[in-house]
């Protein structure tokens, strides 16, 4: 039976196109956004007009249950906000998640679902909200009761920041000349004005907008030439070659470019499928023009190996400490 007194909530693992189950049940959290502008507590103004930051911020409470939610028909999981930690958390390291800021953070004690089963109503699409379905509160009590605690992994300080003088000692060890990599520099920043002015403005610029104003300049800027890539060439968004292109070539790394409101990690997918038609392909980008997620081949798997944000240059991914960060892309990236 459900616990007298105890207050359920539903919490959504992303907006659809986004899913973030993994990241709540590798850390033991339950996230809501958007955070950037800072903690609830000491920017309450800033959040006056968001209802779902303030119920999170200040009606969830230690000892509430939460159900995980995917979408409207699934129960990923169930679990307890924790008594042990400090109620309210603002997590700086989750300000780019796949393009969102979900820095608003509650430690949560998961019990994750083994075997789904069919659920035979309808769950509520907000992102949190309060759960009064005694059907579904007995659902969540089963899956504790059934289901062992998710082990938790901690979550990672802030990763340190990366300025433009390091970007250059770091291109000039790895072979480019000090007049290249100032020049490299030169148009990171040009193009990181306007990815600011396009980040802006993202629901108005176009994917054909963000290869050819924001990717294409900064892999010039590396030392591209022009004759080993191809654009939109057999469905891939921008093809990389070893040598000049001829037609019997077969790229060595791939580009898949997005929208700057795409989320990425769909865009992984993607390319990953297109990749299978080249076998000689050894790496794989996703960008939206500000943001780049590197993967490199690693037997049949491929491995999330480097992460830039034009805006925000970290030494590391802010919250996978095993993944490398704008310099390591960088120097990945140059032909």
């Amino acid at each position: 039976m459900p616990r007298t007194r105890v207050r359920y909530w539903y919490v959504a693992d992303g907006d659809g196109r986004r899913h973030y189950d993994d990241i709540f049940l590798r850390f033991g959290i339950m996230l809501i956004g958007p955070g950037n502008s800072g903690d609830y507590f000491k920017n309450k103004a800033e959040y006056r007009d968001d209802t779902y930051v303030q119920t999170f911020a200040e009606e969830l409470k230690p000892g509430h249950v939460v159900i995980l939610k995917k979408g409207t028909k699934r129960i990923v999981a169930a679990g307890t906000i924790d008594k042990r930690q400090d109620s309210y958390h603002h997590f700086e390291v989750f300000g780019d998640v796949d393009g969102f800021s979900i820095q608003h953070g509650r430690f949560v004690t998961w019990h994750k679902l083994r075997k789904q089963r069919a659920l035979h109503r309808v769950l509520p699409r907000d992102r949190l909200c309060e759960c009064q379905d005694p059907t579904v509160q007995r659902m969540a009590e089963k899956i504790m009761s059934e289901n062992k605690v998710e082990p938790k992994y901690p979550i990672p300080s802030p990763a340190r920041k990366v300025d433009d003088e390091e970007l250059i000692h770091h291109l000039i060890e790895h072979g480019l000349s000090s007049a290249q990599s100032e020049d490299v520099v030169s148009a990171f920043r040009r193009v990181r004005r306007l990815g600011k002015w396009f980040s802006e403005n993202g629901e108005s610029v176009s994917e054909h907008e963000t290869r050819t104003f924001l990717n294409i300049p900064l892999l010039l800027a590396l030392g591209w030439p022009e004759q080993r890539l191809k654009i939109e060439w057999k469905s891939l968004d921008i093809a990389f070659f070893a040598d000049n292109y001829t037609s019997k070539g077969e790229p060595e790394l791939i580009l898949e470019s997005k929208r700057l409101d795409e989320p990425l990690m769909f865009a992984v997918d993607q390319a990953k499928k297109y990749a299978l038609n080249f076998p000689n392909c050894t790496k794989l980008v996703v960008s939206n023009g500000i943001v780049y997620y590197l993967y490199e081949k690693n037997g049949r798997d491929w491995r999330f190996q480097a992460y830039l944000n034009l805006l925000d240059l970290r030494e590391r991914h802010p919250y996978l400490p095993e993944v490398q960060g704008a310099t390591a892309l960088l120097t990945k990236l140059l032909p």
